[in-house]
């Protein structure tokens, strides 16, 4: 065996992790130890491999938490001699001498003082010098190892110490020592970017954030003054009081790796965003980031950071109220909203009833709603006057729906490292070593989970292309994320979704593309009344009241209660259990699952109703006395199977209340076939809704009518026009819904549970002004918006 070798077998021996390096240099021999001095290691085996293969190599040894080394510079390094300040350091600081130790006389006549690490420096900041410019200390990475040479000389074992090379063990560096090797503790600063701050204070003094709210201090927490010491639980601790916390909440330090911050920084460290080494002032996108989790733990309100400090507490108070009593806060939700729209009341129950998929992660499907009707029917309006009752934070708004649209709104800024490139060759530059050059620099990448956690609401959907986006975004990826590959800006891109999620849609009636239906089939369909002549009266009343007195929904008084409400019901929403129903209520899920089935309700929207339960089930976890868990029972599904039968006509036949009927009037067998003429008589319908449902001629853009496309009815050319009658597919859209079944175990037949009976106003009665007759409602303000004429309407104050 070779010298270098034999060498690489002795460090090992010792128990000295050592690795290959390139012949004549320091650097990690990259082919073989791609991590370098992580991949060092002590198996005789691997170490003769490696020098088999590459016998010159010389040899460096990783310097691991038990071994500290004093690095002295040599005599001629930058004009200090660091020797002749090695020796003066000892005199002057009277240290005393040290102990005898392995010693290597450096390839620029400097020494390494190899001693075992004392327990003293294992919780400490350690120095990088412990006399500037030298004596360094080496307490992590590698170091070169005899007998390899360089460029500038070779690395021996220094004979004049009179250390004998089979050391057994290395002796401790003395105590006094030690101590002048531990960094002082920094001066507490606020490590916050500007944005974070103004003239009231840093971001956590604004919103009253403590550390202790983000981080659990242990009850074996050692005091110290004013601060509390105890294990580090990310990195942990050798020592067990390695991280400190100000006993007034204020800021953390870590010993270990000498940094520091407040609650915000701390968020940022125990998610993974910053190593704790990193810690300090953290960029904007780290900063949004935390202050989201923050967000989702329901520690920051996007509400109560609005809202005057005397208000804040009643608006808090009620809302901590109904969320207890989910009847009454379904009913304050209906009693807002309807003061803003005039429509269904049965899809605003249903659509509050969905939004709560965004605040858990669980194995059911996605749960995707398609608010289908005429043009001008409404849905925009009401889709938007419902997204401003939710939490910021907890929506995505997309005007159109195509892959740019989706792709530009997941870009985020981000720092990485990138070649430096020569102008003039092209290539990039290196070192003196032949190490790659590297600048940071500023890039937009896309950010997979943007997505997460937020209702995605979608106001425009009516071209064919969009469909394929639509797909991307309402397809059931239960597990890790989903990969729309299209072409944007004419390159290539992987458009990267992760679940789960909420979409809500609005689109307009006559969509016949093939594709279109198979998307719209995954949807719960939830359609607008149609337009009638009492309807629009009513709309055109309230219009004029709001525009008369300029009254919005974003202004009405009662917003910030309901949006409180939600935060507090959402806030920890992640991290709910969810138990297992009993057998009784599988059972009745079950029975329910059959039923729909044989009512021709496709696997997308069963899956939906199980859905629709756990919501429920989740809203009212508060009610249940154990908001950390969420348990389906028999209220909830019979709720969720009377969302789904309520709308189930159009669900399973993607219609138009105007379009069920004219499809429930054509004739079932072909004998009693009519034409559209008798139809229009029959059923008070316009001629459009009809053209569009029986089209016989092909359209350039349409083609032929909805109903000819789905298959749902045929045709026989008669003398003067078509006759039309029913498809087998066309009697199963219409078939009556099952809303009474016979269940095991039940004494009477089961029928679907409305959550939100109407008339629901004298709910409101029950509803408290404020459950602390104490609070100073002085500065409190009245409700009142909209027509006044709304019954139920009442003077009360928050």
């Amino acid at each position: 065996m070779s010298e270098i070798l034999n060498a690489a077998l002795e460090y090992a021996r010792r128990g000295w992790a050592v690795l290959p390096l390139t012949e004549g240099r320091k650097e990690p021999l990259g082919l073989l130890v791609p991590n370098g001095h992580h991949d060092a290691t002590t198996d005789r085996n691997t170490i003769k491999e490696w020098w088999r293969r590459y016998p010159n190599a010389n040899i460096g040894a990783r310097v691991d938490d038990n071994r500290i080394i004093l690095d002295v510079e040599s005599a001629n390094k930058g004009g200090v001699d660091g020797v002749a300040r090695f020796e003066e350091f000892k005199a002057v600081d009277k240290l005393g001498p040290l102990p005898p130790t392995f010693t290597v006389k450096t390839a620029t006549n400097g020494y390494h003082y190899h001693f075992k690490q004392p327990e003293v420096l294992k919780e400490q900041t350690i120095k990088k010098w412990l006399v500037e410019d030298a004596i360094e200390l080496k307490f992590n990475g590698y170091v070169v190892m005899p007998p390899s040479v360089t460029d500038k000389g070779g690395y021996e074992v220094a004979a004049e110490a009179g250390i004998a090379f089979g050391m057994a063990e290395l002796p401790k560096l003395p105590t006094g020592w030690a101590e002048k090797c531990i960094k002082p503790a920094p001066k507490l600063i606020r490590p916050e970017r500007s944005e974070g701050r103004s003239d009231d204070g840093s971001f956590c003094e604004r919103n009253s954030i403590s550390v202790s709210d983000v981080l659990t201090v242990p009850s074996n927490a050692q005091k110290s003054g004013d601060w509390l010491a105890f294990a580090h639980p990310i990195h942990g601790s050798i020592s067990g009081t390695n991280l400190h916390v100000k006993t007034n909440g204020e800021a953390w330090s870590c010993k270990r790796c000498d940094t520091h911050g407040d609650a915000l920084t701390w968020v940022a460290v125990r998610e993974g965003f910053i190593d704790c080494s990193d810690a300090g002032p953290i960029d904007a996108d780290t900063f949004k980031r935390c202050v989201d989790v923050l967000r989702q733990e329901g520690i920051v309100s996007d509400v109560l950071t609005t809202i005057h400090k005397k208000e804040r507490y009643t608006i808090d108070t009620l809302a901590r109220w109904l969320i207890e009593h989910p009847t009454h806060l379904m009913t304050y939700y209906r009693w807002v909203i309807d003061d803003f729209h005039q429509g269904e009341w049965n899809l605003k129950t249903t659509m509050w009833r969905q939004i709560h998929r965004v605040a858990y992660h669980s194995a059911m499907a996605l749960l995707h709603s398609d608010m289908t009707a005429p043009s001008r029917a409404g849905k925009t309006a009401l889709m938007l006057k419902f997204l401003t009752l939710l939490p910021p934070g907890r929506k995505e708004v997309l005007t159109t729906l195509t892959p740019k649209a989706i792709w530009y709104k997941t870009l985020r800024w981000t720092t990485k490292q990138v070649p430096q490139v020569d102008s003039k060759t092209g290539e990039d530059k290196t070192d003196d070593r032949g190490n790659t050059l590297k600048r940071k620099v500023r890039v937009k990448e896309s950010d997979p989970a943007f997505y997460v956690g937020k209702v995605i609401a979608i106001l425009e959907l009516s071209e064919m292309k969009d469909f394929g986006v639509l797909k991307a975004l309402a397809d059931e990826y239960e597990v890790g994320e989903f990969v729309h590959s299209t072409i944007i800006d004419q390159q290539s891109v992987d458009l990267k979704i992760e679940g789960p999620h909420s979409v809500m849609t609005t689109s307009v009636t006559g969509i016949q593309n093939d594709v279109a239906r198979q998307v719209l089939n995954r949807f719960v369909q939830t359609p607008l009344d149609e337009p009638n002549a009492k309807g629009t009266a009513d709309k055109l009343e309230m219009i004029a009241n709001h525009d008369l007195d300029e009254c919005t929904i974003d202004k009405d008084p009662r917003l910030p209660v309901l949006r409180r409400a939600l935060e507090l019901l959402w806030a920890d929403g992640h991290k709910v259990t969810v138990t297992p129903p009993s057998d009784a209520v599988r059972n009745l899920v079950k029975t329910i699952d059959r039923t729909l089935k044989q009512d021709g309700f496709n696997l997308t929207q069963i899956r939906d109703f199980h859905t629709f339960a756990l919501n429920a089930a989740f809203e009212k976890r508060f009610a249940r006395g154990d908001p950390k868990t969420m348990q389906i029972q028999e209220d909830d599904v019979l709720e969720a199977w009377y969302i789904l039968t309520t709308f189930g006509n159009f669900a399973r036949g993607n219609l138009t209340r105007a379009e069920f009927k004219l499809l429930r009037a054509i004739p079932e067998y072909a004998e009693a076939a009519t034409d559209a003429s008798d139809l229009r008589q029959d059923t008070g319908l316009g001629v459009a809704t009809i053209n569009d449902a029986l089209r016989v001629k092909e359209d350039p853009l349409k083609g032929q009518g909805k109903f000819l496309q789905y298959g749902y009815v045929n045709y026989i050319q008669g003398s003067k026009s078509a006759m039309f009658y029913r498809m087998d597919d066309g009697n199963e859209a219409v078939k009556k819904i099952t809303t009474s079944i016979e269940v095991d175990g039940y004494e009477k037949p089961i029928e679907p549970l409305n959550p939100c009976p109407y008339p629901y106003k004298d709910l409101l009665a029950e509803i408290p002004d404020s459950v602390d007759s104490e609070l100073d409602l002085e500065d409190s303000v009245e409700f009142g918006s909209g027509s006044e004429s709304q019954e139920g309407r009442r003077g009360s104050q928050i």
